[in-house]
């Protein structure tokens, strides 16, 4: 056999063996390693304000298209070789942290069940500080946030509230637009973060509404959550304890949305949810999102879903839905 498919198996059964240890990676990489590797490369990227994603996806691109590449002799053993590069340099640099430990293990949070009785409560209570939010805002206020300040304040809002939670986490995070606007939502997704580069984009074509909590969704990522539902979780925390209205409105805004969608896939309907102005806004977001129909969506649905049961999320895209319930048993314990 190959010495450098040997490398690679070697690469892929290392990492999978140590994720079956999150406590080991929770202590020896996620607070000391990681660390380490995502500062240096925050230093590099924040000084570069230029999307090196695009870098990155240029240099793949010239020899995943140079005919003369295939044409070397060993062309297989290269490919291969890089490979093994890739799985290496995304598992030490960030992915270890999807097998880190729990949060609702990490905070000793006790197993509920979100019956449909405890969802209609839920909602309600949603609609109504979500109102409340919209009427202190106003109909005339513009919703859009500085773009400086989603980048310098949005990071430091996550990380305080992690710290909070006791986690050990980097600096800082970098954070971007990503552009041209509208190219991640036409594949299904607002953001991500680029472990490459320690990088973390967010649409250029979100509705200002959208743009605070997805900004700190990936925030969460970039701090070493691989968790998506622990991402919202933490987001939804450091948005709604700013002491800027728009900030608190966008993840009340996510929050509602996403509790509306699983009281609907319960039959759990109601009447009327929303004021006139929360309903203005969640329609200006609607009709925004129409700007960018999603493509491929049902192979993009499968690839996300199996690369998320892949990095040991057990319950694929569904897992964005859990910072409900990890929301109501934070505040159970308070």
């Amino acid at each position: 056999m190959n010495s450098k498919l040997i490398t690679l198996l070697f690469i892929i059964f290392t990492v999978i063996f140590l994720r079956q240890f999150p406590q080991f990676i929770e202590r020896y990489y996620s607070d000391s390693i990681f660390l380490v590797i995502a500062g240096s490369l925050q230093s590099i990227s924040s000084v570069l304000r230029f999307p090196l994603f695009f870098l990155v996806l240029a240099i793949i691109l010239y020899y995943l298209l140079n005919p003369q590449f295939y044409k070397k002799p060993g062309t297989m053993v290269h490919i291969i070789s890089w490979c093994s590069y890739i799985i290496a340099f995304f598992s030490l640099s960030w992915g270890l942290n999807y097998a880190r430990t729990d949060i609702s293990e990490k905070l000793s949070f006790n197993p509920i069940n979100l019956q449909d009785t405890v969802l209609s409560r839920l909602l309600t209570e949603a609609s109504q500080e979500l109102n409340t939010t919209a009427e202190m805002i106003g109909r005339d206020t513009p919703r859009e946030l500085e773009q400086e300040y989603l980048e310098d304040s949005i990071p430091m809002l996550v990380r305080g509230e992690m710290q909070e939670l006791g986690y050990r986490v980097p600096k800082s995070v970098v954070l971007k637009n990503f552009i041209p606007e509208g190219w991640l939502l036409r594949f299904g997704t607002a953001g991500f973060y680029f472990p490459f580069t320690a990088e973390c984009y967010i649409d250029s074509g979100l509705h200002p509404i959208q743009k605070a909590f997805v900004a700190a969704h990936e925030c969460a990522h970039g701090y070493g959550i691989g968790d998506e539902g622990t991402c919202n979780f933490i987001a939804y925390l450091a948005c709604i304890r700013s002491d800027k209205l728009l900030v608190k409105y966008s993840a009340q805004f996510a929050y509602w949305r996403t509790i509306k969608a699983m009281a609907v896939n319960q039959h759990i309907l109601k009447e009327k949810l929303l004021n006139d102005i929360a309903l203005g806004d969640l329609k200006a977001v609607i009709e925004k999102m129409k700007k960018y129909p999603d493509v491929f969506p049902a192979a993009r649905d499968f690839l996300y879903e199996h690369y998320l049961k892949l990095q040991g999320i057990k319950e694929g895209e569904a897992n964005y839905d859990r910072f409900i319930e990890l929301l109501v048993q934070y505040k159970n314990k308070q």
